[in-house]
């Protein structure tokens, strides 16, 4: 939330990781340091758009403090299982 360069390569990055999957991968976009009010340039609504146009969630939180942190593992957590996640090396399901 602090970093503009590192906001706008996300669009690279989840363009290369949807390019290199076989599967359909979890993405979540996460904008660290939202205990940093001063320091932000990436508002809240930016972080929505970016995430509505790769239809994925978003989280804001805040690794200083723990901000959200337990919501978004608890996301990730729940999705996980819920897919057919294989293992990269063997291409197996990994089992729940």
């Amino acid at each position: 939330m602090t970093n503009k360069d590192s906001f706008i390569d996300t669009k690279f990055w989840i363009e290369s990781i949807k390019r290199q999957c076989t599967n359909s991968p979890l993405l979540v976009l996460v904008g660290n340091k939202k205990d940093q009010k001063d320091k932000t340039v990436i508002t809240e609504e930016m972080a929505l758009e970016q995430a509505k146009i790769y239809n994925i969630p978003q989280f804001q939180v805040s690794a200083n403090d723990q901000a959200s942190i337990e919501s978004l593992l608890d996301y990730v957590a729940d999705n996980v299982l819920d897919s057919n996640v294989q293992s990269p090396a063997t291409n197996e399901k990994l089992s729940n």
